[in-house]
């Protein structure tokens, strides 16, 4: 068996590595399919099946199995399609969402990672499980990364042992468990 990578250097913002790399001048677009792993100049580590480039924009769109490394905050994001705004630093998902972040899981729609806010938010209905196996169901929720506290409009909480608790606005401080 014989495997060829393909590399490829966009600006010194991204570097792509991948099966087939596709360069059409003409539109300023990357394309790369097969085994794709896109690194960014700032800390992110992305694998997908297929991703598009789009210089002018500074957009990357990625579809097929994507995981999203931000290795410098420590989280994990799975989708099948995902958007990366480079010029305002916004990961976006556009379908179901698992995150991973600090022992814990987020399972949501939606998602939209403010990376230089350092804020996770999603108008969607989000399940937040704990090393526990506690859950908190959630509308409308932001994640502040520096911070660890979680808010929504409406929570209910449903401990391992299927206690549920229901509040309306409220914070959780995931510093303390």
């Amino acid at each position: 068996f014989l495997f060829f990578f393909n590399y490829a250097l966009a600006d010194n913002e991204f570097v792509f590595e991948s099966s087939t790399i596709e360069y059409k001048d003409d539109e300023n677009l990357i394309i790369a399919s097969g085994n794709v792993k896109v690194t960014s100049s700032d800390g992110i580590d992305i694998f997908a099946n297929e991703s598009k480039y789009f210089k002018l924009q500074n957009k990357l769109l990625l579809t097929g199995d994507v995981k999203v490394v931000d290795k410098n905050k420590d989280i994990v994001i799975l989708s099948n399609l995902i958007q990366y705004d480079r010029n305002i630093n916004l990961i976006e998902s556009k379908n179901k969402t698992l995150v991973e972040i600090n022992n814990y899981s987020i399972t949501t729609s939606n998602l939209k990672y403010f990376r230089s806010k350092e804020i996770l938010k999603s108008n969607n209905i989000t399940t937040l499980t704990d090393k526990f196996q506690n859950k908190v169901v959630a509308d409308n929720f932001t994640y502040s990364i520096d911070k660890k506290k979680f808010k929504s409009n409406k929570i209910k909480i449903i401990d391992k042992e299927l206690n549920e608790y229901t509040t309306g606005e409220s914070m959780i401080d995931l510093n303390n468990n």
